[in-house]
């Protein structure tokens, strides 16, 4: 019996495949303690995030094109870092905040992907290549500072980011063998992750953590496997 691969596995999997590495090609040090990195991608770093570079801690100041200001106690002499684990969850929303209530700092929790529960897959059991089509809507969020933010921070220091990674996210996906090719799909920029009412903005938060990004919502359609070993 050949059964259908879980799309919530499916999901995790593509999403850990996202190269999160990083080269760097120029390095300064305009003063004692910062640092500045030219690199080939910012991918989705942020300011005030901190960055593992050759086994020491720096924190991201600013970022300006490909120019990242840090800050830190060590030269930096290596040229390539490995981004931070983007997280994954899936649930209600209830369900969610349980779990990520349960973890005390951000760094074991954002940036993450979220993929919000209930949702509906069409399945075709005819001949041809198509197994499914799956009706997603996955939230790309990070930590926020509502009280002391303005509209261009949270678009600087979180959104911009999460659209960045949505990028890298639809393009590892397009990647994969089995997935019809995305030239489609709608992206929400949400500066208070939260209930939103009609001419007066984010009323109130969804989940006890301040987060904001964007939305992503998509029809996933995915191929038949042609070469599995039971499960996939």
């Amino acid at each position: 019996m050949m059964y259908k691969t879980d799309i919530i596995d499916y999901l995790n999997s593509v999403l850990t495949a996202v190269n999160k590495t990083v080269t760097i090609t120029a390095t300064s040090n305009p003063s004692a303690g910062v640092y500045t990195i030219t690199v080939d991608d910012v991918k989705w770093i942020q300011p005030s995030i901190v960055l593992s570079i050759g086994n020491n801690d720096y924190t991201v100041s600013s970022i300006s094109g490909c120019v990242i200001t840090l800050s830190g106690s060590a030269a930096i002499v290596v040229n390539s870092f490995t981004l931070p684990t983007v997280y994954f969850f899936h649930g209600t929303v209830k369900e969610t905040n349980i779990t990520l209530t349960k973890r005390q700092f951000d760094t074991q929790k954002t940036p993450l992907v979220y993929l919000l529960e209930i949702f509906s897959e069409r399945f075709n059991e005819d001949v041809d290549e198509f197994e499914r089509v799956s009706d997603l809507r996955l939230f790309f969020l990070t930590h926020a500072n509502f009280e002391e933010w303005e509209i261009d921070e949270f678009y600087d220091n979180s959104i911009k980011p999460m659209q960045r990674l949505v990028q890298h996210f639809i393009d590892t996906l397009n990647k994969q063998v089995r997935v019809q090719q995305i030239r489609e799909y709608e992206l929400t920029n949400l500066s208070r992750f939260g209930v939103y009412v009609n001419n007066k903005g984010f009323e109130s938060t969804l989940f006890e953590d301040k987060l904001s990004g964007v939305e992503l919502r998509m029809s996933l359609e995915l191929r038949k496997p042609t070469d599995c070993g039971g499960y996939c």
